[in-house]
């Protein structure tokens, strides 16, 4: 679909919850344009990152470590668990 758009030089907003993972996913488009920053998604991923990107001037800078370049909280991870019995 990125392709098919790039073709048309139609720039791609990608929808969802999930910006901090989104992200990674325009940044790597040619024609990748703006990450829908839903305040409750990002809030989750304060919660469960030490180090989630905040925007600047209204950009982000995409982590270049290995992976998403997120470092998981454990200890907040581990407090959403649910058991089950």
């Amino acid at each position: 679909m990125a392709h098919l758009a790039q073709i048309y030089n139609m720039p791609i907003a990608n929808g969802g919850g999930w910006p901090l993972f989104n992200m990674h996913l325009l940044a790597g488009m040619m024609n990748g344009w703006i990450v829908e920053w839903h305040l409750g998604m990002v809030a989750v991923g304060e919660t469960l990152f030490t180090d989630a990107p905040k925007p600047k001037d209204g950009f982000l800078e995409t982590p270049n470590r290995p992976g998403l370049g997120l470092t998981l909280d454990q200890n907040a991870f581990r407090d959403t668990r649910v058991a089950l019995e």
